[in-house]
């Protein structure tokens, strides 16, 4: 269960903080560990960065990653739209050549086993 009122102390950048969420503890680290990461990737980068900077490049990549996160998912929804609508003409497709062999069938019950469509007891 979630609480309204959960506490965590996480390490970002070499400085010691108290987060407060509506998250689980597990996913608030999470978050925090990933803040941490890009903050020690752009101190990597150019160590004369101050943590202002650093907290300044790294939020933009964050941002940046969200964005193309967001981009990535509305792809993917058209995507899925343009594959349920093929989908939909596939099923129509076999509707049809259901109904066209089901008549196939009753029209070869109907004259026999010949290739023609001539009944059985009409002569030629």
């Amino acid at each position: 269960m979630v609480s309204d009122n959960n506490i965590i102390e996480v390490r970002i950048a070499g400085t010691e903080y108290r987060l407060k969420g509506n998250e689980n503890n597990e996913y608030m680290h999470k978050i925090a560990s990933y803040v941490d990461k890009k903050m020690q990737d752009i101190v990597k980068s150019n160590s004369r960065l101050n943590t202002s900077m650093a907290a300044i490049l790294s939020s933009i990549n964050i941002a940046d990653d969200l964005h193309k996160s967001y981009l990535e998912i509305e792809d993917l929804k058209r995507k899925i739209e343009q594959l349920q609508e093929e989908n939909e003409r596939y099923k129509a497709e076999h509707e049809h050549l259901l109904k066209d062999n089901r008549q196939r069938y009753k029209t070869k019950n109907i004259y026999g086993n010949n290739k023609n469509t001539t009944p059985k007891n009409e002569s030629r």
